[in-house]
């Protein structure tokens, strides 16, 4: 079985990149000794808010588990065939000129979007503060 923690600092410098705020990682362990679909499980994960959006994280995970085709990740691609969540907070802002923290940094239609065929969420908190509609939401 291949150690996948040690690749939780790539995934949190890539994604620290994409967002354009640092993101941490406390776990990154891959569940099923030998599958071609194996289970991945992430706990503990934050993404700091861009420094334009203000003070907090724009996401937190208490644990997700994803299931991930190892095939396609040969070629490139990542494609979770499901994805569990647990434990999820955003705080999404969007600022008077339409800059939004969710966006990130090179989201102007460069990539596919992700299809995913299973998703869940349990104990899920949204909020958005949307300063271009004068707007605010939660949800719990």
């Amino acid at each position: 079985m291949f150690p996948l923690g040690i690749l939780r600092g790539i995934a949190e410098k890539r994604l620290s990149a994409r967002f354009d705020a640092p993101v941490t990682i406390a776990t990154l362990e891959r569940l099923d000794p030998f599958s071609l679909h194996p289970r991945i499980r992430i706990a503990g994960v934050r993404v700091a808010q861009p420094g334009w959006a203000g003070k907090g994280d724009l996401a937190r995970v208490d644990e997700a588990i994803v299931r991930i085709p190892v095939l396609p990740i040969l070629h490139g691609a990542f494609r979770p065939d499901s994805i569990d969540v647990r434990g999820l907070t955003l705080s999404l802002v969007r600022d008077a000129n339409g800059r939004a923290n969710w966006e990130g940094r090179g989201d102007k239609g460069k990539s596919k979007p992700t299809r995913i065929a299973h998703l869940t969420i349990s104990g899920g908190r949204l909020t958005l503060r949307d300063d271009k509609r004068h707007m605010t939401l939660n949800v719990a």
